[in-house]
């Protein structure tokens, strides 16, 4: 089985493989692209981390991503309403932004994935 994992909600974007429960390849997108502490999708990491694993996208067999923007949302809530100041922000953030990465997933995962995985 092979697992390609994602982190790309925060900062520091990565990938990793994972083969048969053996971890085979993981970088930071930062150390390809030499933008420090970048947000951008980890596309060169998947790229490094398949070619030193020696595998293509057709090998990969499940996808993880690092993200749940619901994660302590009423918490979250509760301090926009304690603290007006820091209402717009929290909605770019927490709403514009987890929109955005999101959407940038699916174009990738339309784009590299889809068209290519057979599904059993």
């Amino acid at each position: 089985m092979v697992i390609l994992g994602i982190n790309y909600y925060f900062h520091d974007s990565t990938a990793c493989l994972v083969v048969n429960g053996k971890l085979e390849a993981a970088i930071e997108e930062e150390r390809l692209n030499r933008d420090k502490h970048t947000r951008v999708f980890p596309q060169k990491a998947i790229d490094r981390c398949l070619k030193i694993a020696n595998k293509t996208y057709d090998d990969i067999d499940y996808i993880a991503i690092s993200i749940k923007p619901t994660h302590n949302l009423n918490k979250k809530l509760g301090h926009c309403v304690k603290n007006l100041k820091s209402f717009k922000p929290f909605i770019n953030h927490e709403f514009v932004h987890a929109y955005n990465k999101q959407k940038g997933f699916w174009n990738w995962y339309n784009y590299h994935w889809s068209t290519k995985k057979k599904w059993p």
